[in-house]
């Protein structure tokens, strides 16, 4: 993320569980303004999204198994929005996100890390 985005960015974290909420975490700790989904389907996707006219949302964040990259594809696409769609898909198999703009597939190097999982042994 802090690759990709700039401190002020808004970015939409979709999904109510714990990995979106360490997704949140992180996001608003390298300076980027967060706002918070619970509902991660495809219509209330697409209602929030299409609430922002001005494009001011840059990323959206989810993790699959707490929210579909399809469904979240299908609303971007649907309100002609041009947010990266961001993805940890560190718990799935790697081709569980095709329709991700970023994908996060290293459970180590993922998210899932930050929630206790231990560090490899190689870092």
């Amino acid at each position: 993320m802090a690759r990709t985005l700039s401190p002020g960015d808004r970015v939409l974290v979709a999904g109510a569980g714990p990995l979106g909420t360490i997704w949140a975490g992180v996001a608003a700790h390298i300076g980027l303004s967060v706002e918070r989904l619970d509902d991660a389907r495809e219509a209330a996707l697409a209602r929030h999204l299409g609430a922002d006219r001005f494009g001011a949302i840059k990323a959206v964040l989810l993790v699959t198994g707490e929210a579909d990259p399809a469904a979240a594809r299908r609303a971007l696409d649907a309100c002609f929005h041009d947010a990266l769609l961001l993805v940890d898909a560190s718990t799935t198999p790697a081709s569980a996100a095709p329709e991700a703009d970023i994908v996060i597939r290293d459970p180590e190097a993922g998210l899932v890390r930050l929630a206790g999982r231990p560090a490899c042994a190689a870092e």
